[in-house]
């Protein structure tokens, strides 16, 4: 009995070992596909910029004589970036941030980078790369390929769209109301912290709310007033959507939801050239085909056949055998019923369906 308690504990530690094993060949996959996503991106970033500036110093050195640039696919999207470069890779989801004190709506301020020191709206969070999109900050002129046009119906070959921020380069903005002078002015959080305040008994999902300690340290204290221990920071209203109008041309919803198309087994649901494209049209496996092809396939089958007719006189004795084994074959074997036509099969279909009182032919409905 021990010895098989024994194996069946040294089974289990081999299987632990060999999960643990399968993790951390996972982990470190996920870590080399994370190292050559930001290896590409810098490479990319950095050559581009070699470009620029090998052809400023040309532009600069040639003068009048410097080549046109803004030609062929480059004449409208002459000095934009690819829309690759404003996506920051992914980090891996032990490495991201578990709570995150900066939502849709909030006002937050950029503290490293070209827009030092401006603020602006958050308008996305990109909880995978820990960046944000900031309203009018960070702003690139990017080329968009003709697939995004068609989708959007927007014709324009660049956009000017803000590029994405990290987490770490912004801080929150917090509209500070003075208790005394009652004047209120913006203030930049240093450090926010996240504190649970209510856990849903059903979902058991946990909600947070955000505090900051006190004003912030160059602020003077004053007589008189108790600096207080931290500060409540509410989180960013939903915007409500505006109150549409109705208006003497707007459809009504009666006349959109009226059915005007009944489907019929008498006539196909869409033209029959439709049907062609669905059904591939020059397949060898279509089984349906346009009269004039199925004519002019039977006028070669009796041609091919009167060809293959030989006088008796003409045939050879072994030739003879095999017309007369063929003959007896046909009066042996029993003859194959023909199929029921398509048009003989929506009649019956339309007969049966006026027994049960079910129109055949469905009355055309109104415009």
């Amino acid at each position: 009995m021990q010895r098989v308690l024994g194996r069946s504990a040294a089974a289990e530690r081999q299987a632990a070992r060999r999960l643990s094993k399968l993790r951390d060949k996972k982990l470190k996959k996920s870590i080399n596909r994370y190292r050559v996503e930001v290896t590409q991106m810098k490479s990319r970033n950095v050559q581009t910029v070699k470009e620029a500036r090998r052809q400023r110093k040309e532009d600069w050195e040639l003068g009048p004589l410097a080549p046109k640039r803004d030609v062929g696919d480059n004449a409208e999207r002459y000095g934009t970036m690819d829309t690759r470069q404003m996506h920051l890779p992914q980090l891996l989801k032990k490495d991201r941030m578990k709570h995150w004190f900066i939502r849709e709506g909030d006002r937050v301020a950029i503290v490293k980078g070209r827009d030092q020191g401006q603020i602006g709206k958050v308008l996305a969070i990109h909880k995978d790369s820990e960046s944000v999109s900031i309203s009018g900050l960070n702003m690139m002129e990017v080329r968009v390929s003709e697939f995004m046009r068609r989708e959007d119906n927007d014709p324009r070959p660049t956009r000017v769209l803000p590029g994405p921020v990290p987490v770490k380069n912004v801080r929150l903005v917090h509209a500070y109301l003075d208790p005394e002078t009652h004047i209120q002015r913006d203030i930049i959080v240093e450090e926010v912290t996240m504190t649970a305040y209510w856990r849903d008994p059903v979902t058991e999902k946990v909600s947070f709310e955000r505090q900051i300690k006190g004003l912030p340290s160059n602020e003077p204290i004053r007589e008189g007033y108790k600096r207080p221990d931290w500060e409540r920071i509410p989180w960013p209203k939903e915007e409500e959507e505006p109150e549409k109008e109705d208006h003497d041309s707007d459809t009504l919803r009666i006349t959109v939801d009226e059915r005007t198309f009944v489907p019929s087994l008498l006539r196909p649901p869409m033209p029959p050239s439709v049907l062609d494209e669905l059904r591939n049209k020059y397949s060898k496996f279509r089984t349906r085909h346009d009269p004039e092809y199925i004519e002019a396939k039977q006028a070669e089958d009796l041609e091919a056949e009167a060809r293959e007719e030989v006088p008796e006189w003409m045939l050879q004795p072994s030739r003879e055998l095999r017309e007369k084994a063929k003959k007896k074959e046909r009066l042996v074997k029993p003859a194959v019923p023909d199929l029921m036509s398509e048009e003989d099969f929506l009649v019956r279909v339309g007969k049966l369906m006026s027994e049960r009182g079910v129109p055949a032919e469905p009355l055309a409905a109104k415009a």
